[in-house]
């Protein structure tokens, strides 16, 4: 966009630094009003309003958005006091929202002159910014940065003023930096942080890290509008239209009134609209076989022979031609009949994948066949071009497409038949040989009644080809003659299959290719053929240039050691190289250059690994591409049958003595898995290394049981009332770390709290999560876990004298629905090696006791074992199971033991600790006889020492204590049960208390009494070794002994760590409010009430005085004693006294 030139789709810069607060200008200025006496002023011209009057009339009119009159008041005063910058500052701020931008400039420059502020100097940037003065705003956040590098703010319109000036790579890497400081996104001034980047991207040519920004953006504020629409024009930049379409019609529902996106709806349509009259038969089938198409639909059967059938493929047939320049056309042809309307939703719709880059495709035939044999085709607008679901949301920039045939005349009885033709661009692989490949699958969902494969080739063109689950010839046409010899130009194979059964696949079964009867074929000649082929596609794409050595030396800096750069260099890859599937021309075998891969930050698996073969070059390292099927534990390679075909996938292996089988492996393509771990799907296959001489053969090392972990711990806390207050942990490790972190980086670190709280409120109904915390979240190498304080009322089932809790589930009831069935006809997969442990302590109170705690429980099979444990051990009652999966699929003979771990792992999801109350017991008392000051020091070490009965011990029946909580709204009086809650509740928080007395003052007021005030300091440690609390408070605290025990006690805090003070005099408390008031009447003016409730009900206090220190409150505690025989209390002031 040229300068200060919007659309709707690139709104304007709003600038967000936090406002200055007006109304506060008097008072940080040090204004003071006076008082005096009257003047006469009727004979006199009124004179100019104080500054003072004019600065809060200004606020006033600012308050409710009356700039015009609050600009004008604030030049007026101005005039008096020109030099002042809060109110030049906020001048220009308004002048600014009028669209002065002069004015604007001239006043934040003035107040910059006078005192330099990073926030004035920001919003002189957004002012230049605004004004399209792109590189004066430019040098505004570039003289903030130099202040504050990490400034996002600055950091981010940097960006948009770089981009503004055509300067994109510096804009990249300012918002890119942004980025990096707030990877949650947590500041306001990173709200429109992603779709700035976007914007950037875009006009780099980075479309895939466009995507990625645009729904980062979508992912934190859905009703956005401007990310879709940016999609939108991305979509068509790719010549996707229905992927356009689909983006503007999100935007569009976002707001009904939007005219643009509904005229970018209107026009996309229109284009597709046309691209639909074009001929789809723009390719010609491969017409090998007979068409007796017809002949097979006059005699179909119906339900009357296949009763109980939603329907029936009368004909699955393909045709693959290979044509003399090695292009292949292949022809594929259903012929489907409906018996029931369950099937109009799987064949109603038919999708045909290709890829748009490489490949041709034609519809030749689609219709429906009614069953008075009326013929209805499909129209040219039922038949178009689709974006993969998955592409939309994970990987835009693809070549893939959908061929998507819309059915019309739905109806049972009707037969659906289409016919669609793919053919290669260019030949595949080494064309001088006529390389192709193929294979076919004989069975699927429904009932198949015939299914036909022939492959034409040029006469004398080998190939190999293999049956698998099936007993299988090919029909030879010409017949070769009697020395195998067949004349003519071509040579036709066959392959028929006859009728086969639906296949409904059982639970967690074997993947398709291993049970079903499949057949595959290639004319790849030998492994070694072919490995040198594909070793010849990658001369001169790992060249190291000066770009690629500079990111190299970048990305290594600060590694320790050899191993740490090899690890940086493969984050960098995998973070910081957006995965796509791009097909393009020799693309679909050939990796692009390592530094066209640098330059765009996006590939494919083959691209990524030679941009991180090349990075690892510069290190001295040799690494080898792996050509693999990433199918954990399905059908591997088949070494027997030579082809390209078989690899789906690029990984590396590194030379490594120290490693298992001698390799360090990585896939580029995992940003959540370290250096030298491979994800899943990647593990224990066969992998085919491009050496500089021969192939060589290695097996992926597989990870096992005790590397891919679940380790879910749970500390619960009781209190009598049937509150619990927990900290939920889960840590992952391997595989199941790559799973759970995918999920929680899709979360804004803002809403973890909120988004913990509705995966937990299933367990814990009316949970509260207090904090949360994610460990490992980024870098793949640390340990992932995520971590919940929370607290829930009223959880279990609890009645005066029982109480049942609940042992959290964790979702073990859904692995009941794998061993549903009571038996199964073949294998069941278990998924890889692995271990899950559900640890749970549960602090049972003080009044209570376990009772019927489950039995031990151990079954130990040689592919998994269960374990699960119930015992009480003090207070606290511990609940361990473990299930320790160590193989990935057990045959079907085995299936009884299978059920039986299965079945009781989810029956634990019942699993319950029930407590009975324990007969009531006289209270522990502490030594009346001793001095005081010993008594506090032994009530300071039993709360420190968090023994709770010792230190209740220390109280009086009946004793009252003002204020246990910080956080308390009110200043509360509770008695002896509450507070046992509030020291039970400090327990189960830290596992560590500190708590220090300082400054006692200890004021005698009778024989066997005394009031004690002192300072005390309180933390927190969450563990025992942290080297700082994770929660501290200092205050002042007032305690009333009588004969050795507290009979009151009152804590007032310093808020944040400052100086003690005022304190004042608590003189009596009363139930009754005219007793308190008579007493307050007494002691004068001074006197004053306050109340509280208490659980037992509403209570008055009478205060008096007010003292800078504890020491001269306790002076006047002895004179008011001496005067009145009153006891009072010295209390520090925590806030409004009634």
């Amino acid at each position: 966009m040229g300068a200060g030139m919007t659309t709707n789709r690139e709104t304007p810069a709003v600038y967000r630094p936090q406002a200055i607060a007006f109304a506060t200008i008097l008072m940080v200025l040090g204004y003071h009003a006076g008082c005096g006496a009257e003047l006469p002023i009727a004979a006199r011209p009124l004179p100019s309003p104080p500054w003072s009057d004019l600065v809060n009339d200004a606020n006033t009119h600012i308050s409710v958005r009356a700039y015009a009159s609050a600009i004008s008041l604030l030049e007026r005063s101005l005039d008096i006091r020109p030099d002042e910058p809060d109110v030049l500052r906020k001048l220009g701020e308004l002048l600014s929202a009028v669209g002065d931008h002069d004015g604007a400039r001239r006043h934040l420059s003035a107040s910059l002159a006078l005192t330099d502020d990073v926030e004035v100097r920001n919003y002189l940037g957004f002012v230049e910014e605004s004004a399209g003065n792109h590189a004066a705003a430019a040098a505004q956040f570039e003289r903030v940065l130099a202040e504050d590098h990490q400034n996002v703010y600055a950091l981010v319109h940097l960006g948009l003023a770089y981009r503004q000036a055509g300067r994109i790579g510096d804009a990249i890497a300012a918002l890119e930096t942004a980025h990096a400081l707030d990877r949650m996104r947590t500041s306001p001034d990173a709200e429109d942080l992603d779709f700035y980047l976007g914007l950037a991207y875009e006009s780099a040519g980075r479309l895939p890290d466009a995507v990625e920004a645009y729904t980062r953006l979508i992912a934190v504020a859905p009703a956005d509008r401007r990310p879709y629409m940016r999609l939108g024009l991305i979509h068509e930049r790719l010549d996707d239209l229905p992927g356009a379409k689909a983006q503007y019609q999100q935007a569009y529902a976002l707001d009904a009134d939007d005219d643009e996106a509904r005229a970018d709806i209107e026009r996309v349509a229109a284009l597709i609209e046309d691209a639909s009259l074009e001929v789809v038969d723009a390719v010609p089938a491969a017409q090998i076989l007979v068409d007796d198409v017809a002949d097979i639909i006059l005699a179909a059967p119906g339900s009357d022979e296949y009763p109980d059938h939603d329907a029936l493929v009368l004909l699955s047939r393909s045709e693959h031609e290979i044509t003399p320049t090695g292009r292949t056309r292949f022809s594929t042809r259903q012929v489907v009949k409906l018996l029931h309307r369950r099937a109009f939703a799987a064949y109603g719709e038919v999708a045909i994948p290709y890829n748009s880059s490489s490949q041709n495709i034609g519809v030749n035939i689609a219709r429906a066949v009614l069953p008075d044999g009326t013929v209805v085709p499909v129209g040219a607008d039922s038949i178009h071009d689709v974006t993969p679901p998955e592409a939309l949301t994970f990987n835009l920039y693809s070549d893939s497409l959908w061929k998507v045939i819309s059915f019309p005349a739905l109806a049972e009885g009707v037969v659906l038949e289409y016919q669609v033709t793919v053919e290669d661009k260019v030949g595949r692989g080494n064309t001088d040989n006529l390389w192709f490949w193929g294979a076919m699958t004989f069975q699927g969902p429904h009932t198949t009644l015939a299914s036909q494969y022939a492959l034409r080739t040029p006469n004398g063109v080998p190939f190999l080809w293999k049956a698998y689950q099936c007993e299988l010839q090919p029909t030879i046409t010409p017949e070769p003659d009697e020395n195998g010899m067949v004349q003519g130009p071509d040579v036709t194979y066959t392959w028929a299959y006859g009728e086969t059964p639906a296949h409904t696949p059982e639970p967690n079964g074997p993947p398709a290719d291993d049970v079903l009867p499949r057949f595959a074929f290639s004319s790849v000649e030998d492994w070694d053929t072919l490995h040198d082929w594909y070793r010849s596609l990658l001369i001169d794409r790992t060249t190291l240039d000066g770009a690629v050595s500079e990111q190299v030396a970048e990305t290594v800096e600060g590694a320790v050691d050899h191993d740490a750069r090899l690890r940086a260099l493969a984050s960098f890859v995998a973070t910081e190289t957006r995965y796509v599937a791009i097909q393009l021309g020799q693309g679909q075998f050939q990796p692009h250059a390592a530094g066209e891969v640098l330059r765009h930050r996006y590939g494919d698996c083959k691209d990524k690994c030679a941009l991180l073969m090349t990075m690892f070059q510069a290190v001295g390292v040799r690494a080898y591409p792996a050509l693999i099927n990433p199918v954990y534990g399905g059908s591997d390679i088949d070494v027997d049958l030579p082809s390209l075909g078989q690899f789906s996938h690029m990984i590396l292996a590194v030379p490594d003595p120290s490693a298992p089988g001698g390799y360090a492996w990585v896939d580029p393509t995992d940003d959540t898995m370290p250096y030298g771990r491979l994800p899943a799907s990647d593990q224990g296959r066969t992998a085919m290394l491009i050496t500089d001489d021969a192939p060589v053969w290695v097996r992926t090392p597989v990870d096992g049981a005790d590397a891919n972990r679940y380790d879910w711990t749970l500390t619960l806390g009781t209190d009598a009332d049937g509150a619990v207050y927990g900290s939920e942990n889960l840590t992952a490790t391997g595989t199941h770390a790559t799973d759970v972190r995918r999920a929680y980086q899709a979360v804004p670190q803002a809403v973890l709290p909120e988004y913990l709280r509705s995966l937990m409120s299933s367990e814990y109904p009316g949970v509260a999560v207090d904090s949360a915390e994610i460990a490992g979240l980024v870098d793949p190498s640390e340990q992932f876990s995520v971590t919940a304080d929370f607290s829930v009322r009223g959880y279990g089932a609890k009645t005066d004298d029982a109480w049942t809790i609940p042992i959290p589930s964790a979702g073990l009831g859904a692995y009941a629905a794998m061993v549903a069935e009571p038996e199964r006809e073949g294998p069941i997969v278990l998924g890889v090696p692995n271990t899950l442990t559900r640890a749970v302590s549960v602090e049972v109170p003080d009044n209570f006791e376990a009772v019927d705690l489950p039995d031990p429980l151990l079954l130990q099979t040689e592919f998994a074992s269960l374990s699960r444990d119930a015992e009480a051990e003090g207070s606290r009652v511990l609940y361990e199971l473990q299930l320790v999966v160590r193989q990935h699929t057990v045959p079907a003979e085995r299936y009884g033991a299978v059920r039986a771990v299965f079945e009781a792992l989810a029956r634990e999801e019942d699993a319950s600790i029930l407590l009975r109350r324990k007969p009531a017991q006289p209270r522990a008392v502490a030594s009346p006889n001793l001095p005081v000051g010993q008594l506090l020091e032994s009530w300071r070490a039993a709360w420190a020492s968090g023994n709770r009965e010792a230190l209740l011990a220390h109280y009086a029946d009946g004793a009252v204590v003002h204020r246990v909580a910080r956080n308390t709204a009110t200043d509360p009086m509770v008695g002896l049960d509450e507070l046992a809650a509030h020291v039970e509740h400090l327990t189960r928080l830290y596992e560590r208390v500190e708590v220090d007395v300082e400054n006692v003052a200890i004021t005698p007021t009778g024989e066997s009494s005394a009031t004690v005030t002192f300072d005390q300091t309180f933390r927190g440690y969450a563990k025992t070794g942290d080297a700082g609390p994770r929660y501290s408070d200092r205050g002042a605290k007032t305690v009333r002994i009588v004969g050795g025990r507290i009979v009151e006690e009152s804590w007032t805090t310093d808020g944040a760590g400052g100086a003690a003070g005022p304190y004042y005099l608590q003189i009596a408390s009363f139930r009754r409010r005219a007793a308190a008031a008579s007493l307050k009447d007494t002691l004068g003016p001074g006197a004053r009430l306050e109340k509280a409730r208490l659980p037992s009900g509403q209570w008055y206090r009478v205060v008096v005085g007010s003292f800078r220190s504890a020491a001269l409150a306790a002076d006047a505690a002895r004179a008011v004693q001496a005067r009145s025989g009153a006891d009072p209390i010295v209390r520090r002031a925590s806030g409004r006294v009634d």
